[in-house]
C-alpha cells in the first residue's frame, strides 16, 4: 500500500513508522505539492497530524481530500475549530471518503475491558456509579487544556459510553479557569463522568479511575497515553492487575485496521492493487455498485467520534458563561442545515436593518419633494416577501 504523510506529530510519526514497519510504501512526505494527493491513484492512504501549517490550511486540505474521495487516517485533535470538523464532515459524507481517526488509548485491549466493566458491572466492585479522569499538566493555559480534553472525552466515551450532557466549572474567565477546570458529564450509561485537570507530581499523565459500589479500579497511564498501572481497590486492601497486551502497539493496530478496510473496495469499484472487481450482482449498474461501495466505505468510517469530542469540548466555553449543564445534540451538519443557518442570520439582520433604513430613505425623498417616498412600505413589503419565498429553495434543492 502507498501512503502520505501530511502534517508531522508525535502520533502521525507513530502511524508512519508502523506502515513502514508492516511493509507499506511512503511515497509524499510534505515536500512538493500537496494537490498531488488528491489523485487517487498516486496514494492509497494519508495520515494526517496537526503539524505546522494554520489550521484554516489543513481544513482545507482534508476538505478537499474529502471531497475526492481519498482515504484518511487522521490525528486527534487534528485542527482546534468544531465547525472546521463539521466541514470536513459534510464533505466526507457526501463523498463515502473513508475517514478514520486514531487515539493511541483507545486502541489498547485494557480500554475494552473497562468499557465492559462500566456498562454490565465489574464482578468484584459490583455497578460502576462514576468514572473520574484527572489529567495532570504542567502548560495549563486554555489552548493546552481544551486540546487534552478533545482527546481524553474520546476515552471517556470508549469507557463510559456516548455522552450528550456537560456542566464545567472553573474559578474565573481567562487562563486562571481553565488551570483548575473540572468537568461533569453524563450520557447514556447511569453514571457520573468527572474530568479535571490539576499540576504535575510524582505520576504523570492520565489517571482513570472507575468508582464501584465496593471499590475502585484505578488505571493509570504512561507519558506516552499507554497503560502503565492498573489498581483493584476494595476497602483498605490493593492489589496490582495485569494488563492486557503488554506488547501491544496501538499505531500498528491502527494501520492494520484501516488496511482491512481499504482492501475490500474502492468507491470506484477497484481493489486497492488497481484490479477490477471480478462479479457484480446481475441488473445492478456501476453507478449502484459505486454508491453501495462509498456506503461500506461510509460505514467503516469513524470521523463522528471525534466530531462528537470537539462538540462536547466546544460546549465547556458556553457551560462556563452560563453556569450550568448543556445539552449537547450532536446533529450531523448537512448542507441543507447549513442554509437554514444562514437564511436565519440573514433573516435577522434584514428585520434588525431594513425597516429603519428604509424609513430613513423615505423620509430623505419626502423632504427632496420626490413621489416616490410614499412607496417605501411597498418596497419593504417586496424586499420582505422575497426573503420568505427564497424558504422554499432547500426543498428544490436538497432531496437528500
Amino acid at each position: 500500500m502507498k501512503f502520505a504523510l501530511l502534517g508531522s506529530d508525535s502520533d502521525s510519526l507513530a502511524l508512519s513508522t508502523a506502515a513502514l514497519a508492516a511493509g507499506h510504501e511512503l511515497v509524499w512526505q510534505e515536500k512538493n505539492d500537496w494537490q498531488i494527493l488528491l489523485d487517487r491513484q498516486w496514494v492509497d492512504l494519508v495520515i494526517v497530524g496537526h503539524g505546522q501549517d494554520p489550521p484554516e490550511v489543513r481544513t482545507e486540505q482534508l476538505i478537499s481530500l474529502a471531497k475526492q474521495g481519498v482515504a484518511v487516517l487522521s490525528t486527534h485533535p487534528v485542527v482546534p475549530s468544531v465547525l472546521s470538523y463539521f466541514e470536513i464532515d459534510m464533505a466526507r459524507d457526501e463523498s463515502g471518503a473513508l475517514f478514520r481517526h486514531y487515539h493511541p488509548t483507545t486502541e489498547h485491549p485494557t480500554v475494552a475491558q473497562l468499557a465492559t466493566w462500566a456498562r454490565e458491572g465489574h464482578p468484584l466492585l459490583g455497578k460502576v456509579q462514576q468514572i473520574v479522569c484527572q489529567r495532570k499538566l504542567a502548560n495549563r493555559t486554555r489552548e493546552r487544556v481544551l486540546w487534552h480534553f478533545a482527546r481524553d472525552v474520546l476515552l471517556l466515551s470508549s469507557v463510559g459510553g456516548h455522552l450528550n450532557r456537560l456542566g464545567a466549572l472553573g474559578t474565573a474567565m481567562g487562563d486562571s479557569t481553565y488551570a483548575a477546570l473540572s468537568v461533569q458529564m453524563t450520557g447514556h450509561l447511569e453514571c457520573a463522568v468527572h474530568w479535571s485537570v490539576g499540576p504535575e507530581d510524582r505520576q504523570t499523565g492520565l489517571e482513570l479511575t472507575l468508582v464501584g459500589e465496593q471499590g475502585r479500579i484505578l488505571l493509570q497511564l504512561d507519558e506516552k497515553e499507554q497503560p502503565r498501572q492498573l489498581l483493584l481497590s476494595i476497602a483498605d486492601k490493593q492489589e496490582e492487575l495485569p494488563l492486557d497486551s503488554m506488547d501491544f502497539d496501538p499505531a500498528s493496530n491502527a494501520v492494520e485496521s484501516m488496511c482491512q478496510q481499504l482492501s475490500v473496495t474502492n468507491a470506484d469499484g477497484t481493489n486497492t492493487d488497481g484490479s477490477h472487481l471480478a462479479h457484480r450482482p446481475v441488473g445492478q449498474t456501476a453507478k449502484d455498485s459505486a454508491r453501495q461501495n462509498l456506503t461500506q466505505q461510509d460505514s467503516h468510517s469513524t470521523w463522528r467520534k471525534p466530531l462528537l469530542a470537539m462538540e462536547l469540548t466546544d460546549t465547556i466555553e458556553i457551560s462556563l458563561r452560563r453556569g450550568r449543564m448543556i445539552e449537547v445534540h450532536h446533529q450531523q451538519l448537512t448542507e441543507h442545515m447549513a442554509f437554514k443557518g444562514m437564511m436565519s442570520a440573514f433573516g435577522c439582520g434584514l428585520l434588525m436593518i431594513l425597516p429603519m433604513l428604509l424609513l430613513v430613505l423615505g423620509w430623505i425623498m419626502g423632504e427632496m419633494g420626490l413621489s416616490i417616498a410614499s412607496y417605501w412600505p411597498h418596497g419593504l413589503l417586496l424586499i420582505l416577501g422575497l426573503f420568505l419565498a427564497l424558504q422554499v429553495l432547500p426543498w428544490l434543492l436538497y432531496t437528500k
